[in-house]
């Protein structure tokens, strides 16, 4: 009978030993995966900010370009009516002159 009994306290043992390695592989996978998941994560969100980034930088790029395009445009123009102008005063200043 005792050595009955002791033959189940030793399966016993043996199988909390198991079921105690068991556990640490599992956990230890576990943590691998997860630090795997943050590395993952880490990068996507890495990735999303110079995609934010970019995209920003693309549209003020482009809202600069329409700024200076626009400041060409009238600069043009007052530089055009302005020997417009000029030739006018002239005009006007010989006939007044005359």
């Amino acid at each position: 009978m005792l050595n009955e009994i002791q033959k189940i306290e030793a399966e016993v043992a043996e199988k909390v030993q198991q079921a105690k390695a068991e556990a640490a592989i599992k956990l230890q996978t576990a943590k691998t995966t997860a630090a795997d998941n943050l590395k993952k994560l880490e990068e996507a969100l890495r990735t999303e900010e110079q995609q934010t980034i970019a995209a920003a930088d693309e549209k003020a790029k482009a809202e600069s370009a329409k700024v200076v395009a626009e400041a060409e445009k009238k600069a043009k123009f007052f530089s055009d009516n302005s020997s417009v102008a000029g030739e006018i005063a002239k005009e006007v200043l010989a006939k007044f002159i005359s």
